[in-house]
């Protein structure tokens, strides 16, 4: 893939997020984070399948792997787990435009985690962006109790979300794209099934498969693009790349779902855009 292409991969899967995440607080209204939780990865699952079989068929070697694969599938799989539930809590429980402004925080998180886990450079310009991002999500935590549960999960997610994109990067050195979001995709399910049991019924699953089904669409295309473009730009471009969907959640958030706060949360997203900007300069 050209650098141009990865480059494109990364927005496009900005755009996928921002999908899923409408997707994620509608299906908040009505059904439990746990059977949302559960829900977004057996409803990615059979998209995953058609996508795999597609491509095979299509001659691509998807099914090839190096040594060292599982291993960092079933990390990758149990922090995804742990993220995807907080998220899902985070939308539950807290307003959409605050969660995802507080989700920004992921890209200083990556930063700090890439370091460590997939050694990728770190420029200026990229903690510059980050620490702009950062400030962002700080502009939003705020001492509103109605907010403070969701942004407490949401805090929970980027922690395990950050690790995910850390992971993602060398997952894919090792299998292709595709064939790693569906192995990453059916474990965490796997993991996340003891607290569906706790927290969920099988009878929310069923009664909002249409909002499952087209959110689960979109985890495929957005797993699938941002993958693609994680194995030619380090995890740190791709998260501040992925940033861009705040645009989208924030504006949803002020309109459709008619949250509060507007002033503020415009104050944030035009900083986390600034460093955005600054970092892939």
């Amino acid at each position: 893939m050209s650098l141009g292409l990865a480059y494109l991969a990364a927005f496009s899967a900005a755009f996928f997020s921002s999908a899923k995440d409408i997707g994620s607080k509608l299906l908040a209204l009505n059904i439990s984070g746990a059977a949302s939780s559960v829900g977004s990865f057996v409803y990615a699952l059979p998209f995953f399948l058609i996508l795999l079989a597609l491509l095979h068929g299509l001659g691509y070697p998807v099914f090839q792997i190096s040594s060292g694969f599982w291993s960092l599938i079933i990390l990758r799989a149990l922090s995804d787990a742990v993220g995807e539930s907080c998220k899902m809590y985070a939308f539950k429980h807290g307003e959409f435009s605050t969660v995802s402004i507080i989700l920004s925080l992921l890209p200083i998180f990556v930063v700090g985690l890439s370091v460590l886990i997939t050694n990728d450079p770190v420029t200026p310009a990229l903690l510059i962006g980050a620490l702009l991002v950062v400030a962002a999500s700080l502009t939003v935590i705020y001492k509103n109790p109605q907010t403070l549960k969701g942004s407490c999960f949401a805090l929970g997610a980027v922690t395990f979300m950050a690790t995910n994109t850390c992971l993602d990067r060398l997952a894919v050195q090792t299998a292709h794209p595709v064939f790693s979001g569906f192995a990453m995709t059916a474990l965490a399910g796997l993991f996340t099934a003891p607290l569906f049991l706790f927290d969920g019924s099988p009878r929310e699953l069923l009664s909002e498969r249409k909002v499952l089904g087209t959110r689960g669409l979109f985890e495929v295309l957005f797993m699938a693009a941002k993958l693609s473009a994680l194995t030619v730009l380090p995890a740190t471009v791709v998260m501040i790349c992925m940033r861009s969907a705040l645009i989208i959640n924030v504006t949803t958030g002020l309109i459709y779902f008619r949250e509060g706060e507007a002033k503020r949360k415009i104050i944030a997203l035009l900083l986390a855009l600034a460093g955005i900007i600054i970092a892939l300069i």
